[in-house]
């Protein structure tokens, strides 16, 4: 079920999601009712030389429940439910990653309208997490791991092209490259991409919306299209902070 292009925002941010561009068509609206959603981390852990370890890689994206007109943090006792498409496309991405990278844990927390701001007064400070769910999904590939900076992205389209959003997937294994460009190979991108839009299918279909989560200006967008291309992204804070060996002269 193909959600309308929708964007619920703020009372207090009328002014900002009115003068925005957007696609035609889209409905844009105070949302009235209080206006959240919920954000999904997912923890994958690296393994690393002997006596050497490192934090874990966390791409994360956003659900809201649909509640009629309006958009919702997903209730707790519904997320275990909510989970079951995620568990799915984790284990069609783990086909495509490195046999040394495995997925641990789905972290939720609540996002809403009234959270207090971040020190840098752009983000939202959410609370402790409402769920944490251990999973172990470990990679299927053989092939070596890439460098932990980088990553194969599935992009939210929303009807605001300024207002997109993207998911940085780690631990691709290095046979999904084009061998003399650098860029991920046709299929690696035809698959992944099925697999991401089946699961955002599957969530419409029950009632929840991934999107976009304005923390700057509260509003919540729905995804329009989910695109994934063949060029690599880097996300630098993976970066290995250990170093194993170094040589200076």
């Amino acid at each position: 079920m193909a959600l309308s292009p929708t964007i619920n925002y703020k009372t207090e941010e009328a002014a900002y999601w009115l003068a925005q561009s957007v696609e035609f068509g889209t409905l844009v609206r105070d949302q009235g009712g209080r206006l959240g959603c919920s954000r999904l981390t997912m923890t994958f852990k690296r393994t690393e030389p002997t006596n050497l370890e490192d934090d874990l890689m966390a791409p994360g994206m956003w659900v809201a429940k649909i509640a009629g007109p309006e958009f919702s943090v997903i209730p707790v006792e519904e997320l275990a439910s909510v989970e079951q498409p995620i568990i799915t496309l984790l284990t069609s991405l783990m086909l495509l990653l490195a046999d040394d990278l495995t997925a641990t844990q789905l972290i939720w927390h609540a996002y809403h309208e009234d959270l207090p701001r971040d020190k840098t007064g752009r983000g939202q400070k959410p609370g402790p997490a409402v769920r944490t769910t251990p999973i172990n999904l470990p990679g299927n590939i053989s092939a070596p791991r890439l460098p932990d900076q980088v990553a194969c992205n599935s992009t939210w389209r929303t009807a605001s092209r300024k207002h997109w959003g993207r998911t940085a997937w780690p631990g691709f294994a290095s046979n999904h490259l084009q061998p003399d460009f650098g860029r991920w190979d046709n299929a690696t991108v035809d698959t992944f991409a099925n697999n991401v839009n089946d699961c955002r299918e599957w969530l419409e279909g029950a009632g929840y919306a991934p999107g976009v989560w304005s923390q700057l200006h509260p509003a919540f967008l729905t995804t329009t299209q989910v695109g994934v291309d063949d060029v690599p992204d880097i996300v630098r804070r993976r970066r290995a902070k250990r170093v194993g060996h170094r040589s200076l002269h």
